[in-house]
C-alpha cells in the first residue's frame, strides 16, 4: 500500500521516546503500528513520520543475554530532548483500499515530541473523520475535518490556551486499563444531529461544547463539570451520555458518575447515584451499559441496565473476605488545606491494623511528581495496583502510608492544574505535601514526623530526590527509582508539555541536581541500565552530584531492566527493606 518508506522515514512508524522500544527489540516483539482504519474499512489512516535529523541516545547493555554473548551490546535510539532544534516531522496520509490509493492530506509537515501521532475519529454515520495537530508549545490544537463525501479537508476550529492544553486527559484519566477502544472514544461526530461534541477546559473545567458542522456554531451544553469522557451519543432520542466528578456527589471529588445530558432541553440527569466511583460502558448499539459500582473500601458491584433506566440484573459482586483476612487495609481518606491555606487537598491514608493514638508510627509517603496525573486510588483495584506504592504492604509492616494529590495535578479545574504550569520543580504541589503533615498529626497523633520517609518511581523518583534535598527537616529517608532528576535530559514530550518555549534558566531551576549539598538523610537511587524511557544519565547525574558534595548515599542499578521495575522480587525487597532499616531499624 506505501512503497517509499524506509526506517527513519516511513509510514506508521513511531518516535522511540517511550518505554518498551528496547526491550521490544531484544524480545523481537514488534512495535505499535501507527495506523487505524475507517469506520467503513474502506480507508486507512495513517502519517509519515521523519526522525532522520532527531537526535539519539545511547545504551550499554553491560550483561548481555546468552551463552555466547562476551562483549557489552550498545543500542541506539531516536530521542528529542527539550529544546532540541529538531523533533521528528509528520504528515497524516490517507490510503484507500479499494482504490489503492495513498495520498497526503495537504496539511504539510508538523514538529511532534510524542510517540505515536494518531488523532483521528470518525463520526457516527462515517462521512467525517476529524484530524487534530498541536504546536509543539501546547498552547493550540488546530481541528481538522475529511469529508469522504467530496474527498476534501477543511479546517474547522483551534483549541487554545495560556498556559498548556491538557490533552492527555483523554487517556490517562477517562477508562478503565481494560475498557475497549470504543470505550474510550475521545469525542462524538454526528451527522445527524450535524454536530461535534467536544471537550475543553477552556473555561476552567472540563465541559462539554457542541459546535454545528455545517455552520461552525459553537454552545456550552454543561457548565463547571469535570466531565471525563463522553461516553454515548444516542442521535435518535437526542440524548448524550457522559461520566463526570468534583460534582459533590462522590467520597472524594475525583470519583466519578454517569449522567444524561438531553439535547433539546439541556436537562442533565445523574443515571447512578451510589457513593462511590461509577466506570461506565455501553453496548455499541447504546441499548444496555454496564456500571462497574466501587469505592477505595468497596469491592465492584457490577451490573447491567437498559439506558432506557431500569435495571436488568446484577452481573458480579466481587468478595474480597480472603483478601481481608489475610490482611488488606482499607485506606483512608483526608482533605487538608493546601500551602496557601485556602485550597483544599486530598488523598489517602493506610493505617496499621493496629493504629493506635498512644503509640508513634513512621510514616512512608508514596509520590509522583508528574503533572499528568492524580495518584490517591479511589477504587477498590487501584488500592491493590502497583501505582497504589505498595502501601498494603507498609501498612502491614507497621508503616503510615500516605498519597497526597496537591495543587498541579488535573481533575480539580484548570486553575488548581496550572500551578504546575513553569513549576515542575514542585512535583504536583510539593509545599502543599509539606503543610498537610502538621494537619494530619493533629488528627491522627500516632503519626511520627521525625520519622517520614519518601518514594517514588519515575516522575516519583524524580520528586523523591527533590523532596529530599528541599526539605530535609521533614523526609528523613527516600528511594527515588528511575527518576527523571534532569528535565532537560528527559522527553521534550513531557517537560514542553507543562511549560513555556525552553530557556535554559527555566530549566535548570527545576532540577535539584544542584542542591545535593542539602541531602541529610538516607538515600537510595536506583536504575535499569536499559531504561528507554527514562535514561540511566539521569540518576547517574545526580550520583556525581553527591559524590562532588560528598554525601553518603546508596545506589542499584538492575542489569538488563527497563523503565518499569515493579515486578522485580529484589526491587520490591531493597525498597521496602530500605524503609524498614532506616525508619524501624
Amino acid at each position: 500500500m506505501t512503497k517509499d518508506g524506509t526506517e527513519e522515514f516511513g509510514y506508521g512508524i513511531l518516535c522511540a521516546n517511550a518505554s518498551g522500544v528496547i526491550a521490544a527489540k531484544l524480545k523481537n516483539v514488534p512495535l505499535p503500528l501507527g495506523v487505524t482504519w475507517s469506520e467503513d474499512s474502506r480507508t486507512l489512516w495513517t502519517y509519515k513520520m521523519d526522525v532522520r535529523k532527531v537526535e539519539t541516545y545511547t545504551l550499554v547493555q553491560s550483561v548481555p543475554q546468552g551463552n555466547e554473548a562476551v562483549r557489552p551490546v550498545v543500542h541506539t535510539y531516536h530521542y528529542p530532548l527539550p529544546g532540541d532544534p529538531h523533533l521528528p516531522e509528520v504528515e497524516y496520509y490517507r490510503i484507500d483500499t479499494e482504490e489503492d490509493v495513498c495520498q497526503s492530506l495537504g496539511l504539510g509537515r508538523f514538529a511532534f515530541s510524542g510517540t505515536i501521532p494518531l488523532s483521528f475519529g470518525d463520526s457516527l454515520e462515517g462521512r467525517y473523520t476529524l484530524f487534530q495537530v498541536k504546536n509543539r508549545e501546547n498552547t493550540r490544537s488546530k481541528v481538522y475535518l475529511y469529508d469522504h463525501m467530496t474527498q476534501c479537508l477543511r479546517y474547522f476550529f483551534t483549541e487554545s490556551s495560556s498556559t498548556f492544553i491538557f490533552l492527555d486527559h483523554y487517556k490517562m484519566q477517562n477508562a478503565g486499563n481494560n475498557a475497549s477502544d470504543y470505550a474510550k472514544k475521545k469525542y462524538y461526530l454526528s451527522e445527524k444531529l450535524d454536530s461535534l461534541f467536544w471537550l475543553s477546559e477552556r473555561d476552567g473545567w472540563f465541559d462539554i461544547y457542541q459546535y454545528g458542522l455545517t455552520d461552525g456554531s459553537c454552545r456550552k451544553l454543561t457548565e463547571g463539570y469535570t466531565v471525563r469522557q463522553i461516553l454515548h451519543l444516542d442521535s435518535n432520542r437526542k440524548l448524550l451520555f457522559f461520566s463526570a466528578s468534583n460534582r459533590g456527589l462522590g467520597e472524594t471529588p475525583y470519583q466519578k458518575y454517569p449522567y444524561c445530558l438531553n439535547l433539546e432541553s439541556g436537562d442533565i440527569e445523574c443515571l447512578q447515584s451510589q457513593a462511590g466511583d461509577h466506570e461506565t460502558h455501553f453496548s455499541p448499539d447504546g441499548q444496555h451499559y454496564i456500571d462497574v459500582w466501587t469505592s477505595y473500601h468497596r469491592e465492584p458491584i457490577v451490573s447491567l441496565y437498559k439506558t432506557a433506566g431500569s435495571k436488568i440484573r446484577e452481573v458480579v459482586r466481587c468478595d474480597a473476605t480472603k483478601l481481608r483476612e489475610a490482611g488488606y487495609i482499607e485506606p483512608t481518606p483526608f482533605c487538608v488545606k493546601a500551602a496557601d491555606g485556602v485550597t483544599n487537598i486530598h488523598g489517602m491514608l493506610f493505617l496499621p491494623k493496629d493504629y493506635s493514638d498512644d503509640q508513634l508510627y513512621p510514616v512512608v509517603e508514596y509520590c509522583y511528581g508528574g503533572n499528568q496525573k492524580m495518584l490517591a486510588p479511589q477504587t477498590f483495584m487501584e488500592t491493590l495496583s502497583r501505582h497504589a506504592g505498595y502501601t498494603q504492604t507498609l501498612a502491614n509492616l507497621g508503616f503510615i502510608a500516605v498519597i497526597i494529590d496537591g495543587r498541579g495535578t488535573p481533575l480539580r479545574g484548570k486553575a488548581f492544574h496550572d500551578h504546575c504550569y513553569n513549576n515542575m520543580g514542585a512535583c504536583a504541589g510539593m509545599e502543599d505535601h509539606e503543610a498537610a503533615y502538621p494537619q494530619l498529626k493533629t488528627k491522627y497523633p500516632g503519626m511520627d514526623l521525625n520519622r517520614v520517609g519518601v518514594w517514588g518511581h519515575s516522575g516519583g523518583g524524580f520528586a523523591t530526590y527533590q523532596f529530599m534535598v528541599k526539605l530535609p527537616h521533614l523526609y528523613k529517608v527516600g528511594v527515588a527509582t528511575a527518576g527523571n532528576h534532569s528535565q532537560e535530559i528527559y522527553s521534550a514530550s513531557w517537560s514542553e508539555l507543562f511549560m513555556e518555549p525552553f530557556n535554559k534558566d527555566l530549566w535548570k531551576a527545576q532540577n535539584a541536581e544542584f542542591l545535593a549539598d542539602k541531602l541529610e538523610g538516607h538515600l537510595l537511587l536506583m536504575h535499569g541500565d536499559l531504561d528507554d524511557n527514562v535514561h540511566p544519565a539521569s540518576t547517574m547525574r545526580i550520583v556525581n552530584a553527591l559524590i562532588n558534595a560528598d554525601k553518603d548515599f546508596d545506589l542499584l542499578i538492575l542489569p538488563n531492566r527497563h523503565h518499569d521495575l515493579h515486578d522485580h522480587p529484589y526491587y520490591r525487597r531493597k525498597l521496602i527493606e530500605y524503609f524498614v532499616k532506616h525508619l524501624q531499624g
